[in-house]
């Protein structure tokens, strides 16, 4: 998933912001299909770590299951969490474990909502608030461990059209 989103199981209240129904799709194609939780509102490269978690349980759950090719997965991300797959991949090692990142509408060049966005949290006050807003309003669609470490400021930075450059050179 990608900046204000989650996976689309578990949540008592309903994100439009998941792959609602998408696993569940693929599952009754006959996929071996594994939902990853991250961060709503972080950089990258926090989510990305947390990522890895979510392959290395695929694979665990792959290896139980008869005729599931456990060597290598697929990652399918929206939004920001195509951006978690490229440092995955890229900066912790894991293309020897991904076979595949498709990546749905995400910001590999910047968007320039993250850009107004950024402007506005500019001054220290208004960045904690910022923070603090982000973790009450995440804990409404995802797990408190996962919204109570919110960064908006790291999460809008991401997703800047200036970030964009040194982000694809980087990964």
């Amino acid at each position: 998933h990608g900046f204000m989103g989650t996976d689309s199981s578990g949540t008592s209240a309903t994100n439009v912001w998941s792959f609602f129904g998408v696993a569940d799709a693929l599952r009754a194609d006959g996929h071996v299909v594994h939902e990853a939780r991250v961060q709503p509102f972080h950089a990258p490269e926090v989510r990305a770590k947390e990522l890895a978690k979510h392959v290395d349980l695929a694979i665990s759950e792959c290896r139980t299951k008869p005729g599931c090719d456990a060597s290598r997965v697929n990652v399918v991300a929206h939004s920001m969490g195509g951006l978690d797959a490229r440092v995955l991949v890229s900066k912790l090692g894991y293309g020897d474990r991904v076979a595949s990142v498709t990546t749905i509408s995400s910001p590999h060049k910047g968007t320039y909502v993250a850009d107004v966005g950024l402007n506005l949290v500019q001054k220290d006050k208004a960045n904690d608030a910022l923070t603090k807003l982000f973790s009450l309003f995440g804990r409404t669609f995802t797990t408190d461990d996962l919204a109570n470490d919110a960064d908006a400021r790291a999460a809008l930075t991401a997703l800047t059209e200036a970030r964009a450059a040194a982000f694809s050179a980087e990964n």
